[in-house]
Parts: structure tokens; sequence; C-alpha cells
């Protein structure tokens, strides 16, 4: 999105990369779901609950503070805010399964 908004600046292209990462989130969010659910079978309802108000809350979270602090106006501004919430997602996740290794 990034580069591309140098090319060609229009919402055709900004709603095709916002579709493209949104697929991608998904398909990471279902994963991670499904990881949790498997790692506490007994306590399916619990831990779909914790899983999925985590995410709510630490994907608001981040969200607002990169708006706030970036306030996007183009869509490379936006392209920059997607990738800054994308390495921090990694950074976390990849931080928690360190610390939590499946069995």
């Amino acid at each position: 999105m990034i580069g591309m908004a140098v090319f060609s600046y229009n919402i055709y292209t900004l709603l095709g990369f916002a579709f493209l990462v949104h697929i991608c989130v998904g398909f990471i969010f279902n994963n991670y779901f499904a990881f949790c659910l498997g790692r506490f079978p007994a306590m399916a309802g619990m831990a779909s609950g914790l899983t999925g108000g985590g995410v709510y809350v630490v994907t608001s979270v981040v969200s607002y503070s990169i708006v706030g602090s970036l306030q996007p106006q183009n869509q490379q501004g936006l392209g920059y805010s997607y990738l800054i919430t994308g390495v921090i997602s990694f950074l976390i996740l990849h931080f928690l399964l360190r610390k939590v290794k499946a069995p």
C-alpha cells in the first residue's frame, strides 16, 4: 500500500489493499483462536471469551494509539499505520509464543 500510493492513489487501490490486509488478519485470528481452544479444551467457553475479548482490547488500544499519533490523511499514511500495527502484533505474538511453548 505504501509503495503503490506513489503510482496510483484512489479508492480502488485503497480498498484492494485493505481487503487483503483484513483477509490475512482473519486467517491469523482463526489460527490463533484454534490454538487457544486446543490448549484448553476443557474450558473452551472461557478460552474463547478471553481470546476474543483480549484480541479486541489489544487491537482497539493499539489502533487507537497509532491513529492518534500518526493521524493518517492519505493512503500512504494508512499503509504506515497498517505496517506499525502488524509489526507490533508480530512482536507481541512472538514473545508470547516464546514464553509459552505448545506441548
